[in-house]
C-alpha cells in the first residue's frame, strides 16, 4: 500500500475480483466441439451473474494478462485507502493520478464501504443511483459513474460536496460508494480500463 506498506486485504461479498470457471457451460462447449469434430483453441466460459442492477452482466474474469501462476493483480490498479480517504491509480507501476475521496459512513453499518479487491466492470455518464438502507430510500446523480462491485459500489463524482478527505466520511459519508471530485471521477471514467483491479482497505 502506498502509505501503509505491506498489508493484508480482507475479502467481502462485494469484492469479487478474479476468475471463476463456469464448469458446466465449459464442459457443454467442449462436448459440442467434440461432437462436431472441430479442432479448436478456446478459452473456458467464466462464471457470470446476469443483469446486475439492470446494468450488465458481471463476469468473473479478472484481467487476462494477470491470470497466471506468477501474477494476480499486476502493476496496473486503483488503490483506495479508506483510513486515509485517498485514491491512487497506477498504470504499469507508475502513479498516474491521485485525489482525496469520501467513502461510506461507518454508521449505520449498511453505509460502510467494505474492504476488498474489486474490479472496474461498468461505466456510465449521467447516472442516477437509487438505493434503500436502514435510513430509508435515497437517490444521487453523478456525471461520471464507474461501478466496481456487484452490490453497487462505484467511483463517482458528487458535485454537492465541496471538500474531500480527512474525517468527513465519519459524519457525512456516502452510502458506500467512493465519492470523488468531478475531475477525479472523469479521469477514472476516461482512463481506467475495464477489468482493472480496485484494492480497498482500512
Amino acid at each position: 500500500a502506498t502509505w501503509q506498506g505491506d498489508i493484508t486485504v480482507p475479502t467481502s461479498t462485494d469484492a469479487v475480483y478474479g476468475w471463476w470457471i463456469y464448469k458446466d457451460e465449459t464442459c457443454d462447449a467442449l462436448v459440442d466441439y467434440i461432437k462436431k469434430g472441430e479442432n479448436v483453441t478456446t478459452d473456458p466460459v467464466y462464471y457470470y451473474i446476469e443483469d446486475c442492477w439492470g446494468d450488465t452482466d458481471f463476469v468473473y474474469t479478472g484481467l487476462e494478462s494477470d491470470r497466471t501462476a506468477e501474477s494476480d493483480i499486476g502493476d496496473t490498479y486503483c488503490e483506495v485507502d479508506l483510513s486515509s480517504q485517498h485514491f491512487w491509480y497506477y498504470k504499469d507501476g507508475k502513479l498516474e493520478y491521485e485525489c482525496d475521496i469520501v467513502s461510506g459512513q461507518p454508521y449505520p453499518s449498511d453505509r460502510k464501504t467494505l474492504p476488498g479487491v474489486y474490479k472496474v466492470w461498468y461505466k456510465a455518464t449521467g447516472y442516477t443511483m437509487k438505493g434503500r438502507n436502514s435510513e430509508g430510500s435515497w437517490t444521487s446523480y453523478s456525471d461520471y459513474w464507474t461501478r466496481v462491485a456487484i452490490a453497487g459500489i462505484g467511483l463517482h463524482d458528487t458535485q454537492a460536496r465541496t471538500a474531500f478527505g480527512g474525517t468527513i466520511y465519519k459524519r457525512n459519508g456516502s452510502h458506500g460508494c467512493i465519492n470523488m471530485p468531478l475531475k477525479g471521477a472523469k479521469f477514472v471514467y476516461e482512463n481506467v480500463e475495464m477489468g482493472t483491479p480496485v484494492v480497498m482497505y482500512y
